[in-house]
């Protein structure tokens, strides 16, 4: 008699370790100094949704190379008051990014179109029914740089929730010879804090992704 074969379980997504903890501290204390020194312009055109976001939860989409200001910049234009969550990847990696944003008060779903991409959506749609700001880099986590996944606009069309792009523009930065060319402003430069009007994507998928690139893109400066 043949047993019947067992479900496969969830793909477990890599914890972070003691040595990554305490990276992430150090990390996180030094984007904190960095931040402080920073000359912000805020551009608001997003309606007033930073300061009261809707209830049903939003997106916040950036692309992967701006995360650098990212946190510590939430929390300056949110005050603390709107919890907020990043998506990251199951990958090591990606361990080491949630335990940087857990400093800074961020919980973080794990996943990625390659692994836990069903179990991501599923608790990414629950936090965004708690009112949650989820902020997801759309050519993340392995790019191509600047070219946006069609997962962020699946999920904004399935919860329901409004798409917000957040651009920031540093003119004055290193850039890292990473497949993205992650930017850090040089302190005391200024940068520029763009959140964008809401974009709802419609039925087509294609065409929203493609509307919603063209919308990130017009604002990238290189």
């Amino acid at each position: 008699m043949n047993a019947r074969p067992h479900p496969q379980a969830p793909a477990v997504p890599a914890r972070e370790s003691a040595g990554q903890k305490c990276v992430a501290f150090l990390i996180a204390g030094l984007v904190r100094l960095w931040f402080r020194t920073l000359r912000v312009e805020w551009r608001d055109e997003s309606g007033g949704l930073a300061a009261h976001p809707p209830e049903t939860g939003s997106i916040w989409a950036f692309w992967h190379n701006r995360i650098f200001c990212v946190p510590p910049l939430y929390l300056h234009v949110t005050r603390g008051q709107t919890p907020g969550a990043v998506l990251t990847s199951a990958s090591r990696d990606g361990a080491q990014l949630a335990a940087v944003m857990a400093r800074f008060g961020f919980d973080a779903v794990r996943g990625s179109s390659s692994k836990r991409a069903a179990q991501a959506l599923v608790e990414c749609r629950r936090r965004l029914r708690d009112g949650v700001v989820l902020g997801i880099t759309p050519d993340g986590p392995r790019g191509p740089r600047y070219e946006l996944a069609p997962g962020v606009v699946q999920l904004a069309r399935v919860a329901g929730v409004p798409i917000i792009p957040l651009h920031i523009t540093a003119p004055k930065r290193w850039e890292l010879r990473s497949w993205d060319r992650f930017q850090i402003p040089k302190p005391f430069s200024r940068i520029t804090v763009t959140l964008g009007p809401p974009f709802r994507p419609g039925d087509d998928i294609d065409a929203a992704r493609g509307e919603l690139a063209a919308i990130m893109r017009s604002h990238t400066v290189d």
